[in-house]
């Protein structure tokens, strides 16, 4: 994958307390300033590791989506009745037709 010339740079220099600051004001994030120094080891960190996992030789390695393959695990969709309605209404204080009658809560 290619990247622009800036990225790249940044890849292998790390990134600048200006460049902290940039990405902290495009994700509106207020980011104390004795913080700066750490979230630009941090990132740097980050980037560190993305360098190195670009080096990778992934040539002969088949795209996942997840590690693990399985299958469906969901039972079919199938109506049934699980329950008895009127003896389930039965315990509602007012029952309404088919349906339980509950008080407003939005007016």
């Amino acid at each position: 994958m290619a990247l622009q010339k800036g990225v790249a740079q940044t890849l292998v220099s790390g990134i600048t307390q200006e460049e902290v600051h940039k990405i902290a004001r495009l994700a509106n994030l207020k980011i104390p300033v004795e913080a700066v120094g750490n979230m630009v080891e941090t990132l740097s960190d980050v980037l560190s590791h993305i360098t190195a996992l670009r080096e990778v030789d992934t040539e002969n390695v088949k795209p996942t989506s997840h590690p693990i393959t399985s299958g469906n695990v969901f039972r079919a969709d199938e109506v049934k009745e699980i329950f008895d309605r009127d003896k389930i209404l039965k315990n509602a204080p007012t029952p309404d037709g088919n349906y339980f009658s509950v008080p407003r809560v939005i007016e």
